[in-house]
């Protein structure tokens, strides 16, 4: 599985537990046979890589959009 790939397996997972109105990540970890750990590394992750996105320059949001495939 390429680190793309990985990434958006992890982005579905997250979503796919936001949605559930589940409150507990580790119940919904255990019903979906998902690494708890590993799910709690991967929201982090996330939640980083979007909280730089919003501290970037304006002409590296504007030159990462006009790169990222839509």
């Amino acid at each position: 599985m390429s680190p793309d790939e990985r990434k958006q397996l992890w982005q579905q997972r997250i979503e796919s537990y936001r949605s559930s109105g589940e409150s507990s990540v580790k119940a919904w970890c255990k019903q979906n046979q998902v690494g708890h750990q590993s799910m709690y590394k991967w929201m982090k992750k996330m939640q980083q890589a979007k909280n730089a996105f919003y501290f970037l320059p304006p002409s590296q949001v504007r030159s990462f959009l006009c790169l990222t495939p839509l």
